[in-house]
């Protein structure tokens, strides 16, 4: 399914946005 996907989706955002936010 692909909302299995979606919870490594809003990992991946949180860490990209961790790293830019510093």
């Amino acid at each position: 399914h692909a909302t299995d996907a979606l919870p490594l989706v809003v990992q991946a955002i949180g860490q990209l946005t961790a790293l830019v936010q510093g």
